[in-house]
C-alpha cells in the first residue's frame, strides 16, 4: 500500500514538472487509453518489436536474405525508430535523473544509439555479410 501511494505521488509530482507537451508525451507512452493514437501505438509496438527480432535472426542466415544495402537500410530504419521512441520518452520525463532511474530506458539507449553511431561512421552500408568474420 505504501509503495502505491509513493508511486502515485511520484507520478503527480512528475506530471506537474512537465510542460504541456511533455505531459502529452508522458500520457501517450504510459496511458494507452489516453488517446486513440496512444492505444494504436501500444497495439502496434509489441508486434513491431517481434518483427525486429525476426529481422535480426534472418540477418544471421547464410546466404544473406537481400543485398547489404537493403540489410543496412532495414537495420538503420529499425534502430532509428527505437532511437526516436527513446528520445520522445526522454522528452516526456521531468528530469534526466528520473529518466536514468528507469532500467528500461537505459537498456533502450544502449541498444538503439550505438548501432546508429556505428552506421554513421561506416557510411550506413555493411561491408561484409553479418556473422562472416573470416
Amino acid at each position: 500500500r505504501g509503495s502505491t501511494v509513493s508511486f502515485m505521488y511520484f507520478s503527480l509530482l512528475k506530471k506537474s514538472q512537465l510542460s504541456e507537451a511533455g505531459q502529452k508525451i508522458w500520457k501517450f507512452f504510459e496511458e494507452p487509453q489516453s488517446s486513440k493514437a496512444a492505444l494504436c501505438f501500444r497495439r502496434v509496438w509489441d508486434p513491431f518489436i517481434l518483427c525486429t527480432i525476426v529481422v535480426s535472426i534472418l540477418m544471421t542466415l547464410k546466404p544473406q536474405p537481400g543485398s547489404m544495402k537493403v540489410v543496412a537500410a532495414v537495420e538503420t530504419v529499425i534502430d532509428s525508430v527505437f532511437a526516436l521512441e527513446i528520445l520522445l520518452r526522454y522528452c516526456g520525463t521531468s528530469s534526466s535523473c528520473v529518466f536514468a532511474r528507469n532500467i528500461f530506458n537505459i537498456v533502450d539507449v544502449v541498444a538503439a544509439v550505438p548501432p546508429l553511431i556505428v552506421r554513421a561512421i561506416i557510411g550506413f552500408e555493411m561491408k561484409e555479410p553479418l556473422g562472416d568474420s573470416t
